[in-house]
């Protein structure tokens, strides 16, 4: 059993018209919300083994900002190739993850984390499969559970959406 975490990067500011979308920082409201849900992951113990992240700035940041709830900073691996990647290069990215990791989180983009969620879960709990199914608002995180010893077969498909968080149900 391999269990996949998807942490969309957290609201990003658009103040700054000189700076390319990959160079983007976050805003005060992204590094509240993703403060929140790295406090909820630990005091939940939802708390990956191993870490890819885009390189995109406002991605990097998330990560930085997430583990700072933690005792120990996870093992990451910042790639470009995750930057605004879509479904096939996100299942390539993961599949390369080592075996000796039994969960993984990924750290990207929409649309491509959205799209690459639905694909994933193929089952869940309704409720959270009809809230994965209306949108994946910044710093929104999914856990889907695969029946899978390997991470090289891993597919899309056949994988349990076993939580859907959002900032707002950490503040409601």
């Amino acid at each position: 059993m391999k269990r996949l975490f998807l942490l969309r990067h957290a609201k990003s500011d658009w103040g700054n018209p000189t700076l390319t979308d990959h160079d983007r920082p976050l805003n005060e409201r992204g590094r509240t919300a993703i403060t929140a849900m790295g406090r909820y992951m630990g005091a939940n113990d939802l708390i990956p083994d191993m870490v890819w992240c885009s390189t995109a700035t406002r991605a990097r940041e998330t990560f930085i900002r997430w583990y700072d709830e933690f005792p120990e900073t996870p093992l990451v691996e910042y790639r470009k190739i995750l930057y605004m990647a879509g479904v096939e290069r996100l299942l390539s990215v993961l599949s390369q993850s080592e075996d000796g990791y039994s969960s993984v989180m990924m750290i990207g983009h929409n649309p491509g984390f959205h799209q690459f969620a639905l694909m994933m879960a193929s089952s869940g709990e309704a409720s959270l499969r009809d809230q994965l199914d209306l949108k994946y608002p910044t710093a929104t995180l999914s856990v889907i559970d695969l029946n899978i010893d390997r991470w090289r077969d891993v597919s899309l498909g056949g994988g349990k959406l076993t939580h859907f968080i959002t900032p707002k149900t950490l503040t409601t």
